[in-house]
């Protein structure tokens, strides 16, 4: 390993703290909890969302909060530096930062550059010295390729995605319009204009198709896979006829499906199947599909044009919703509701046995108005809360013996 490099990667080796970044994600919160044991921290999540960042945050809260010295700390990154001597085996790993008598943290950027990083971090995991281990990677298919079964039960799994409202906000910005057209992709966020917001969400498209879907997945009908995204985008929120989606591209069921799992397990997309307890009367098998960030799926579809000129504002509204459902809710599971006579409910929420059902109004409302299909999902399934969310009325209702809230968006944002 070229240690000029090594040391231009790790300057608190030399006594240069380096800056916290400008925003401050809601996981660092749990730094503690992840030190409290000795498992390894694995942080996963799309390219250009932040994961380095975090990695370099971590380091100042190491050195800042829990006194560590600079020494104790090493930073490998895969993607820009040669490691392979030094990652070759656990010992080859020992051999460079000396056998610790005191905690040591080692941070790996891209593990699964490693050609068996499951079998490397177990090794280096189980020799049960005081090294306690972050590594993180941008698919999840590569990482479960590569990682497997080697970690169980010695890893902690960290989702980051694109930014919350509230670290929205803390990055200055307050425009829920264009939290909602260009996404929360961190240097999107932070950049002001938009010629360059869209550069960059171009660039992460092109890289993505590059370095994920063409040379790891090796996918060879990469016009196809481009054209599924398309399609995908225009038909957000909306129920995917897979056998319709599969014949308009020409391909197989069994392609579709492969490629809607790469998608999937690249955090893309996010597919949400129907909430059934009468198959009879009620959908069981189309689902629908949401994008993770806006702003990529705006860049692949409608574009980038003003809130009060788009026509897909629902859409755009639901699939904020669906995000901020995850994160409010990350041990539930998330579904949508529609009978077969078409009657539908936007999200449903069940948390342990405990129901939530969820609308969602592009719209100005001046007083509490109860749709037809919401009204008969409270009277069938008798969920624990019912909410609404809309652009203007703050109200608290009972229908069917449930509560009702009305709350507006970014309100419900604000929750989290």
């Amino acid at each position: 390993m070229d240690q000029r490099f090594f040391r231009i990667k790790n300057p608190w080796r030399e006594g240069r703290v380096p800056r916290p970044s400008t925003i401050r994600r809601r996981e660092l919160d749990h730094l503690d909890a992840w030190l409290e044991d000795d498992e390894v921290v694995v942080i996963s999540g799309p390219r250009r969302v932040g994961k380095s960042t975090m990695l370099l945050d971590i380091v100042h809260e190491l050195l800042t909060r829990h006194n560590v010295p600079g020494s104790n700390i090493f930073l490998l990154d895969l993607d820009t530096l040669d490691c392979s001597d030094v990652l070759a085996s656990p010992s080859a790993l020992i051999d460079f930062i000396g056998i610790p008598d005191e905690p040591v943290f080692v941070l790996l950027d891209e593990v699964q550059r490693l050609d068996s990083p499951g079998l490397f971090l177990k090794g280096v995991h189980d020799l049960g010295l005081p090294i306690k281990l972050f590594v993180t990677g941008s698919s999840s298919l590569e990482m479960r390729s590569k990682v497997r079964e080697s970690l169980s039960g010695r890893k902690r799994q960290v989702h980051l995605a694109g930014l919350r409202w509230s670290e929205y906000l803390a990055a200055g910005r307050q425009s829920w319009h264009d939290y909602l057209i260009f996404g929360g992709y961190p240097a999107v966020v932070l950049s002001s204009d938009p010629t360059e917001r869209r550069r960059l969400l171009l660039e992460y498209f092109t890289s993505y198709l590059d370095r994920d879907i063409e040379s790891f997945l090796r996918v060879d009908r990469l016009d196809v896979f481009k054209e599924l995204i398309r399609m995908l985008a225009y038909q957000e929120g909306s129920l995917v006829n897979l056998n319709e989606l599969a014949g308009a591209l020409q391909v197989s069921r069994d392609l579709l499906r492969r490629y809607l799992s790469y998608l999937e397990e690249t955090f893309v997309i996010r597919r949400l199947q129907p909430f059934s307890r009468n198959p009879r009367k009620e959908l069981t098998k189309m689902p629908k599909i949401y994008f993770a960030d806006c702003g990529w799926r705006n860049l692949v579809s409608t574009g980038f044009a003003g809130w009060e000129e788009r026509s897909d504002r629902g859409g755009l509204l639901e699939s904020a919703v669906e995000s901020w459902l995850r994160q409010r809710y990350p041990m539930a599971e998330i579904r949508f509701w529609r009978t077969q006579a078409k009657a539908e409910v936007d999200f449903v929420v069940d948390d342990g046995g405990t129901l939530g059902a969820f609308e969602v109004k592009a719209s100005r409302l001046s007083k509490p108005t109860i749709s037809r299909s919401l009204r008969s999902f409270l009277k069938t399934y008798r969920p624990a809360q019912a909410t609404v969310v809309n652009l203007s009325l703050e109200a608290e209702v009972e229908v069917e013996d449930v509560p009702l809230r009305f709350t507006t968006f970014p309100t419900c944002m604000e929750m989290l």
